[in-house]
C-alpha cells in the first residue's frame, strides 16, 4: 500500500490495461516516443489486438489478467483505460497494490464508487491522475495566467458540439455526454473559479443536447451548453471567460484572444501530429485543418474545411497539396494528452498532483447532479449530501490543477 509516490527519475515502467482506440491511438504513441518510459506491458480481453500491438510496442509480455499485472512488481505505474463503468473498482485495485495510477475520465459512473475514491483521496495523494487533459493545453495555461491577481467572480461559458447519438460508440448512445464529456468542462471551471459551487440546473433534451449553470458561493456562474443539433464546420469547442476587466475567449485550443491585458497579445497555437487509427472519425482535426490552410493569418483566407465525418485518411487525402507526400499524419489541436500523461509520471512530489483524486471526484459529482436536475427538471443544491464541496475547493496553476 502507498500513501504518496515519490517521483519516478529512472526509468518509468508502463503496464496498459484496456487498450481500445483512445489507448492505442494516443497513450501508447506518447508513452513510446517519451525518454525514460518503457512498455512493459499489455493487458486486454481481446488477444487479437493484443498481438497486434505487440508487434509494434514489443512489450515484455502480453496478458489477459489484471492480476498478473498487478503482481509484477517491475510495473511502476498502470495507466488504466477500459470501459468507464470499470474505473472506479480497477483505480482502488490498482493503488491498493502499490502502483501508480493513471486513468481515463471519468472516474466513477455513480455516487458510491465516488464515495469510495473520495475516502482514499489522503492516503493516495498524488499516486492516481485523471485524464482532464484541457488544464495541460496550452490554450488554457494561457488563459490563467491573463487571469493572474484578478478578483472577483468568474463568468465563464463553454459551448461544446457532441458527436450525434447514431454515430456514437454502441456502449455510449445510452449514456449521457454530461459525464463522459461534460467532466472535462466541469473540471476546467473548478480550475479557473476558486469558489465552492452551490447548486447546479440543467435542462435540455436527454441525454445529449442541454444546457448547465453551475452557481458559486462568490456570485461566479459557469455555463455548459452541450448539443447534438449543430455544424461540425464551427468547431467542436468554444470557452470564453470574464473577471474582473479581462475577457477570454478560446477556441478549439488553438485560437486565443485576449481583451483587457496589456501586453497580453492573440495566439494562434499550431495543432500537432495524432498517431491514431484511420477510421477514426474526428471534427477536432477541422479546425486545425484551417490554420495550415491560413498559415495563421487571421481573416486573410476562408476555407471549406473536411467536415468530421470525413476520415482521417480522407483528411490526409484532401490536405496533400498542402503539405506535400509525406503527410505529417493526422493533425490535432494541443490538447495537453501528453503532457498530461508523462507529467504525471515525473511529477514531483513536493506538490500535490493536479487534476488527482480530489478533482476527479468534484469534477464528476458535478455531473452526476447536472444529470440529475436534467432526469428531473429541478435544480439541485448542494450541501451536506454533497462530501467533496463540503469545503471551498481550490484552483491551482494550470500545470498542476
Amino acid at each position: 500500500m502507498i500513501s504518496s509516490c515519490a517521483p519516478l527519475t529512472k526509468t518509468v515502467r508502463l503496464a496498459f490495461v484496456g487498450t481500445g482506440s483512445f489507448s492505442t491511438g494516443v497513450h501508447l504513441p506518447s508513452a513510446a516516443s517519451s525518454p525514460g518510459v518503457e512498455i512493459r506491458a499489455l493487458c486486454d480481453l481481446d488477444e487479437t489486438v493484443l498481438e497486434t500491438l505487440s508487434r509494434v510496442y514489443r512489450p515484455a509480455y502480453l496478458t489477459t489478467c489484471l492480476d498478473e499485472v498487478l503482481a509484477d512488481r517491475e510495473v511502476d505505474a498502470v495507466v488504466l483505460a477500459t470501459r468507464q463503468d470499470t474505473h472506479a473498482a480497477l483505480s482502488l485495485q490498482c493503488l491498493e497494490a502499490g502502483k501508480r495510477v493513471y486513468v481515463e475520465k471519468p472516474i466513477g459512473e455513480n455516487r458510491r464508487d465516488l464515495l469510495a475514491l473520495w475516502n482514499v483521496r489522503e492516503r493516495y495523494e498524488g499516486a492516481l491522475a485523471v485524464g482532464f487533459n484541457r488544464r495541460f493545453s496550452p490554450i488554457y495555461r494561457h488563459a490563467k495566467a491573463a487571469l493572474a491577481g484578478r478578483k472577483g467572480p468568474v463568468f465563464m461559458t463553454c459551448r461544446m458540439l457532441s458527436l450525434p447519438r447514431r454515430l456514437a460508440l454502441p456502449y455510449y448512445r445510452d449514456r449521457s455526454n454530461l459525464v463522459f464529456e461534460g467532466g472535462h468542462l466541469f473540471d476546467l471551471a473548478l480550475s479557473f473559479i476558486a469558489s465552492r459551487p452551490v447548486s447546479v440546473m440543467t435542462s435540455g433534451e436527454a441525454y445529449r443536447s442541454h444546457m448547465t449553470v453551475v452557481s458559486f458561493e462568490d456570485g461566479s456562474r459557469f455555463c455548459l451548453h452541450m448539443n447534438e443539433h449543430g455544424s461540425a464546420d464551427l468547431g467542436k469547442e468554444y470557452v470564453e471567460i470574464h473577471q474582473d476587466g479581462v475577457s477570454i475567449s478560446c477556441r478549439d485550443f488553438y485560437d486565443l484572444r485576449v481583451r483587457g491585458v496589456k501586453g497580453m497579445d492573440d495566439r494562434i497555437f499550431p495543432p500537432e501530429p495524432f498517431v491514431g487509427s484511420p477510421e477514426r472519425e474526428t471534427f477536432d482535426s477541422a479546425d486545425a485543418v484551417e490554420v495550415f490552410f491560413s498559415r495563421g493569418k487571421r481573416g486573410e483566407t476562408r476555407v471549406r474545411r473536411p467536415g468530421f465525418h470525413r476520415s482521417a485518411a480522407d483528411m490526409e487525402e484532401a490536405l496533400k497539396g498542402v503539405f506535400g507526400t509525406p503527410l505529417p499524419g493526422l493533425i490535432v489541436p494541443q490538447k495537453g494528452w501528453k503532457s498530461a500523461l508523462i507529467g504525471f509520471l515525473f511529477a514531483d512530489p513536493g506538490n500535490a498532483w493536479r487534476p488527482g483524486i480530489r478533482e476527479a471526484v468534484r469534477a464528476t459529482w458535478l455531473s452526476l447532479r447536472a444529470l440529475q436536475s436534467l432526469e428531473t427538471a429541478c435544480p439541485v443544491e448542494l450541501g451536506r449530501d454533497d462530501p467533496p464541496f463540503a469545503i471551498a475547493s481550490q484552483a491551482g496553476s494550470p500545470a498542476t490543477s
